[in-house]
């Protein structure tokens, strides 16, 4: 197995792995996915197509899938981080 799958999984409720990544970018046919620092590139086809750049994704099952929850969590802390530094 790879090492760079290795340490972005984690234990899901029912004892299996997810496979965590974030959409840093889309470069032509791929989806740049961060993986814990590690960079993949996944052929779009391969990505719902709904994500949008700095979303969440999960693997399960052998398909990609937007996590909602930890894509709007991240925003939230992103924008209150960029509230913060335009703030007088």
């Amino acid at each position: 197995m790879r090492q760079d799958i290795v340490l972005a999984a984690s234990a899901n409720h029912k004892g299996g792995l997810d496979l965590k990544a974030v959409i840093d970018r889309w470069e032509g046919e791929y989806a740049v996915l961060d993986i814990q620092g590690k960079i993949a590139n996944i052929k779009k086809d391969q990505i719902p197509p709904d994500a949008r750049e700095g979303d969440v994704l999960v693997k399960k099952h052998g398909q990609w899938m937007v996590d909602r929850k930890s894509s709007e969590k991240i925003k939230q802390e992103t924008d209150h981080l960029a509230d913060e530094l335009w703030e007088d």
